[in-house]
């Protein structure tokens, strides 16, 4: 079904497509409507909505150890927590990716650092807390 809907859309077609999955919206949707209690309550382009909605979180991967280094307390970063082979850090408000590179930087070796989008799932949550409030 994913491949025909796929297809669809690079012929050009409209597709009326409902479901609770964000990720598939994410795979198959250019442009959305999220519903709440029966009321839209954020639609448009997936990229446009996606970008208004920042890059607040990045993935870093160190060389070896962070060299003691942590990023609990730190003023730059909301939360900061250790998976496997990375570190997951949510900027603090006003905080910059390019500010937390730099201090992380001069402390540890970084052989990875990416700036990741939030998830239409984050938004969705976001939005529905703020609507619900």
């Amino acid at each position: 079904l994913e491949d025909t809907l796929v297809d669809l859309r690079k012929q050009g077609r409209t597709i009326l497509f409902s479901t609770h999955r964000m990720d598939q919206v994410e795979k198959l949707c250019d442009n959305i409507c999220l519903v709440n209690r029966g009321k839209a309550v954020l639609n448009g382009n997936l990229r446009e909505i996606k970008k208004r909605y920042g890059h607040n979180r990045v993935q870093i991967a160190f060389d070896g150890q962070q060299n003691g280094y942590s990023l609990q307390g730190n003023p730059l970063a909301t939360k900061a927590e250790a998976n496997e082979g990375y570190v997951s850090v949510e900027l603090a408000p006003g905080a910059s990716a390019q500010q937390l590179l730099k201090e992380v930087g001069a402390h540890s070796a970084i052989t990875r650092f990416e700036v990741m989008e939030p998830s239409l799932e984050e938004i969705f949550i976001d939005v529905v807390g703020k609507t619900d409030a």
